[in-house]
């Protein structure tokens, strides 16, 4: 039996630790004060003894609130049940660190509080993609949300880890990821806010890669989608595809590279475009996603696969954000990506029904291509109310999808039956697609 793909999660988020002014209008019953532990406070703080915790470097004096929210935070899970750590790196708990690059949101005008905040990491123990994997990350993100003050804002992100246990990928499979991400980098856009796209920590493939760079600057042109998915599949070694196509949207540790079955410490690929969130339907249906795209590509035959990136040719034009958009688009239509082939029919295609229902339910996000870079403000928001919302709702409090918590192909390899498909699927939709560009190929003739 072939084993489950392992996955891990890191959430990136700001945390109310106190108050510069206001604070007898503060109303809400969370923790704030963090000057006392809960129960369990003494495995904390054994666990950190003859540590150097206190004395870590960073600006702005953040020492002192991280270590103080970070315990907290680990005691709060401890008392539930969860191993959880305090700035373990490579831990097999829920482990809590500090993250600098975290911004506090804009204040509210019309608020007459005032918070202090501390950017906080929260990464997950690699887990096996199982159902009781998902359940514990829900109940971890409920727990959080329900004891602090939590916000995500347009400078935080939400990280998924995917392994093959500690095998490692082989070469082959990292190739066809990358032509993957090359072939439907657009589609996948769809899925985040245009603040996720091409920001300061999430490049794309196809703008930012060097093998990008280096066909503008000797062709004074940007490659086609062809040309680059062609070089991108001549790559006949890691060192080559890394160099040249390496994107900011995933992060690929050389220890994930198959070495003749060595244990490598963090054999993973991290995916790295979605927004900050605590949300944990969003969470575990991206997790489901990226689990799903690299069982699929380990697995795909090499005719399916063909197929698949041929859909590449029918591309007419990309979005460049040189203000010509919008009469391109009304010149010859919208993009592939947002028309005749989405992340909808992507997903379908790779077997991926219940993600496939989700974003289509939920709607995609249209791209929009800009000069500027850096965090949009909009996206920033204070959130998460005492009580859970409809669209908190956990995947636990809704018997229906019990059965299809994990993607299609790994619920086959369990044993469980995926009743979550719907109807409407169209198990063709490459060969039809491809049939419809072909017709109106020859048509055109």
């Amino acid at each position: 039996m072939t084993t489950l793909l392992t996955f891990g999660v890191e959430f990136e988020m700001a945390v109310v630790d106190g108050f510069e002014s206001g604070r007898e209008f503060h109303t809400d019953t969370r923790i704030i004060n963090f000057s006392k532990l809960p129960s369990d406070e003494k495995g904390i703080i054994s666990e950190m003894e003859g540590k150097s915790y206190w004395g870590l470097s960073g600006p702005r004096g953040y020492e002192e609130p991280y270590v103080r929210v970070a315990r907290h935070m680990a005691a709060t899970l401890r008392a539930a049940g969860f191993e959880s750590s305090v700035n373990k790196d490579g831990s097999k708990s829920w482990d809590f660190t500090s993250d600098l690059s975290i911004e506090d949101p804009p204040e509210n005008e019309a608020s007459r509080v005032r918070y202090t905040w501390v950017g906080i990491e929260l990464r997950s123990p690699p887990m096996y993609f199982t159902p009781e994997s998902l359940q514990a990350v829900t109940d971890v993100l409920k727990l959080l949300k329900r004891t602090y003050c939590i916000n995500t804002n347009g400078s935080t992100g939400l990280h998924v880890h995917v392994g093959d246990g500690q095998k490692g990928w082989h070469f082959h499979t990292l190739r066809k990821l990358f032509a993957f991400l090359w072939a439907f980098e657009y589609q996948l856009n769809t899925l985040f806010p245009p603040s996720r796209v091409d920001g300061e920590y999430t490049k794309t493939m196809r703008s930012s890669a060097l093998y990008v760079r280096e066909f503008r600057r000797d062709k004074s042109r940007r490659p086609t989608p062809m040309e680059g998915l062609i070089a991108l599949l001549k790559c006949n070694s890691w060192s080559r595809l890394h160099r040249y196509f390496m994107p900011g949207t995933i992060r690929v540790n050389p220890d994930a590279m198959d070495r003749n079955g060595s244990v490598n410490p963090k054999p993973t690929v991290e995916w790295r475009h979605h927004e900050g969130t605590m949300d944990e339907m969003q969470t575990c249906m991206w997790i489901k996603t990226t689990v799903g795209m690299m069982e699929f590509l380990g697995n795909v035959e090499p005719k399916l696969f063909s197929d698949l990136l041929s859909v590449v040719e029918f591309e007419r034009w990309e979005k460049l954000g040189d203000r010509r958009d919008a009469q391109r688009e009304k010149e010859m239509g919208p993009i592939l990506a947002e028309g005749e082939f989405t992340v909808i029919d992507l997903l379908r295609t790779v077997g991926l029904y219940e993600p496939a229902k989700y974003y289509k339910e939920r709607g995609l996000y249209k791209m929009v291509k800009r000069s500027h870079r850096g965090h949009d403000p909009v996206s920033y928001s204070w959130f998460y109310s005492l009580r859970d919302s409809k669209s908190d709702s956990s995947l636990a409090d809704n018997p229906g999808n019990g059965s299809s918590l994990c993607a299609s192909t790994s619920l086959e390899r369990v044993g469980i039956v995926d009743e979550g498909r719907p109807d409407d699927i169209d198990d063709g939709a490459v060969d039809k697609f491809l049939a419809r560009g072909l017709d109106a190929q020859d048509a055109g003739s």
